[in-house]
């Protein structure tokens, strides 16, 4: 995954969290949890390394960002590939989160 692909997939994650919202109400932040943690790029190793790997090389302060905020959510305790995973999620959550405001900002 290169760092446009992670950025159309974002997208299309929140569009489709604001469509559920406007369909069938709800609270976002849950609904971009659920997305993301179900996410592909989050839940398979080698994609997720490839994600973080991606946001690390081109868009250095999001990596940045998301590690400073995975650094409370580890205990030691998991592998590598775990920690990856982790880290993958927090950069997608920041990154949907991010499109989604965009997007209410723009049609308020």
């Amino acid at each position: 995954m290169n760092y446009q692909e992670a950025q159309t997939e974002a997208k299309e994650i929140a569009e489709a969290v604001i469509s559920e919202v406007d369909t069938y109400g709800g609270d976002a932040e849950e609904l971009i949890h659920q997305a993301v943690d179900g996410n592909m790029h989050v839940i398979y190793y080698s994609r997720a390394w490839d994600l973080v790997s991606s946001i690390r090389l081109y868009d250095h302060s999001l990596f940045i960002d998301a590690e400073m905020n995975v650094s409370g959510m580890l205990d030691g305790t998991e592998t590598l590939d775990q920690q990856i995973t982790v880290m993958a999620y927090e950069i997608l959550r920041m990154m949907v989160t991010h499109e989604y405001e965009q997007f209410t900002l723009e049609a308020a």
